[in-house]
């Protein structure tokens, strides 16, 4: 019998980038704005959680080292590329936030993606008229020790 292909995840809601322009303008207080309440030293659960993720978390304690960093729910398999659609969908809603005016003077700029082995991907965006300058890098990573896949969203500051 023939397998139909998985449907495509559903496209970013509308909320995406207002939750994702909340988490930016956050990284230079160190995502204090943003914490609930801790998960270990130096780590806080988030309280904005872009559409497409499942859970965030603010990992280090204050500005510029700090990193917010969103997973989606961890899928099964050997391969990376069962979240090949996740990843570019959610790819996509970036470019489109981070293209919109209301960003001005921020410079947006996405960085070259990278394949690793086993389906693992990653691509930054910085805003290069900044300094030190933030950045978001999306994922797709591997956990070992439970053969799954997730994406993970991080905003950070470049150093």
């Amino acid at each position: 019998p023939v397998v139909a292909p998985p449907a495509p995840p559903p496209p970013p809601r509308e909320g995406f980038c207002d939750t994702l322009t909340r988490i930016v303008a956050a990284e230079r207080l160190g995502f204090a704005p943003l914490r609930a309440g801790s998960t270990g030293d130096r780590r806080w659960s988030g309280t904005a959680v872009p559409f497409g993720f499942a859970r965030c978390e603010v990992e280090g304690g204050f500005y510029p080292t700090a990193t917010y960093a969103c997973t989606n729910v961890p899928r099964r398999g050997r391969r990376g590329g069962v979240l090949d659609d996740e990843f570019d969908a959610i790819g996509d809603a970036v470019d489109a936030c981070l293209a919109r005016a209301a960003w001005y003077p921020a410079d947006w700029r996405r960085g070259d993606e990278h394949r690793f082995g086993l389906g693992e991907r990653q691509v930054t965006w910085r805003d290069i008229k900044a300094s030190p300058k933030p950045a978001l890098q999306l994922k797709v990573e591997e956990d070992f020790l439970r053969h799954r896949y997730l994406v993970r969203l991080a905003v950070f500051t470049l150093q």
